[in-house]
């Protein structure tokens, strides 16, 4: 996670080191992306990156974190609040946008090497942001969605948030594997729709669980707020 230092930073000088990043990063992919080919055009001398952050691993989350932040506003943008049936339309719409996106060659190397186990141990500590902004658009979600009535909240929330991220993360994975393969428009259509499927099956049924079933976990959870008080 990027040191305070680097929320400090001046907008402008943050957006271009990031833009430089997610360049060279995509281009060359992490393993053989250069920090030294970064901090040059980027305008920065080592020691005043690793002032703002942790090295390479660290600069790569946070490009990553980056990413997903703006698919988080594209969440924010798209979902209506007015009905159970926009609420699911204009998820899909959401979702449709966040695949264009990721058919970008840029993003979807830059999620190819996220999802590398071997990158993946090596950038683990630095996570911090990019659970942050994982969590905010997942969570975003399952609030528009209760507030529509579009479905129920049987679980706890954090214990959903916890496992809709997880699906979520495990679909994102799925599909950044794969988007290259997706031949036009109209594939990418069926695809939003395909995902939205998963997801609204999911949040749809409750994950298949009976409320009287599940209210212990809602005393363990009650019982945590309250020592947190």
């Amino acid at each position: 996670m990027p040191k305070p230092s680097f929320y400090r930073m001046p907008r402008d000088k943050r957006e271009r080191l990031l833009k430089v990043a997610l360049k060279e990063f995509a281009a060359h992919g992490y393993s053989k992306g250069s920090q030294n080919r970064i901090i040059k055009e980027a305008g920065f001398s080592k020691p005043s990156l690793y002032y703002y952050l942790g090295g390479k691993a660290d600069l790569f989350a946070a490009v990553v974190a980056e990413v997903l932040d703006r698919f988080y506003s594209i969440v924010k943008a798209h979902i209506r609040r007015t009905s159970p049936g926009e609420f699911w339309t204009s998820l899909e719409e959401a979702l449709s946008e966040i695949i264009r996106l990721g058919l970008d060659k840029n993003y979807n190397r830059i999620f190819r090497d996220f999802h590398d186990p071997a990158i993946r141990e090596e950038i683990g500590p630095y996570l911090g942001d990019v659970e942050r902004v994982a969590n905010n658009w997942v969570r975003e979600v399952i609030r528009a969605g209760l507030e529509t009535g579009a479905f129920d909240r049987v679980l706890p929330m954090d214990l959903l948030a916890r496992l809709m991220l997880s699906e979520f993360e495990s679909l994102q994975e799925w599909l950044s594997m794969r988007l290259v393969y997706i031949r036009d428009d109209s594939e990418r259509e069926s695809i939003a729709e395909a995902t939205l499927e998963v997801i609204r099956s999911l949040l749809e049924s409750g994950y298949a669980v009976e409320p009287s079933r599940v209210e212990i976990l809602h005393q363990l959870e009650q019982r945590r707020l309250m020592a947190q008080a």
